[in-house]
């Protein structure tokens, strides 16, 4: 809807709903994997906090264009200004295994390789023009409701 209403807006981007798309797609799958094993302590709370942490790069995002101000320019400058926060959060997960479990958790494993394919697939298709005008006619089709 936000994007509906920014079609007149010169900074109007909507190849940036692959982020959004990204973050439902990972958010539903940890959630639906977190109940699926509620029944396995270490695997359910360890999915649960990847289905917060899936939909965290907002937050994340500000910090970065508010406290930082700092811009990298091409892909990896862009994955780094949403997603610096969680590489952070998956990183310190995995230490945290290793340090009390001396492994790193399959539920952690399967986080991580879901949330950076998600991650690289969503920085490419941000920068895709054809994504783009995917996009432009997505949200023509949605109408403006402005």
């Amino acid at each position: 809807m936000d994007q509906v209403r920014q079609v007149t807006h010169a900074d109007y981007a909507p190849q940036f709903l692959a982020l959004e798309f990204e973050e439902m797609i990972t958010f539903s799958v940890f959630m639906t994997a977190g109940v699926v094993f509620r029944r396995n302590p270490a695997a359910h709370k360890r999915l649960m906090l990847l289905s917060a942490v899936a939909i965290s790069d907002a937050g994340f995002a500000r910090i970065w264009l508010m406290g930082i101000k700092t811009e990298i320019p091409g892909l990896f400058g862009w994955w780094l200004q949403y997603f610096w926060g969680i590489f952070l959060i998956l990183v310190a997960m995995g230490l945290w295994d290793l340090w009390h479990r001396r492994r790193i958790h399959p539920a952690v494993l399967f986080g991580a390789a879901l949330l950076w394919t998600g991650e690289i697939v969503t920085t490419i298709l941000n920068s895709s023009p054809t994504w783009r005008e995917v996009m432009v006619r997505l949200v023509n089709a949605w109408g403006y409701a402005g």
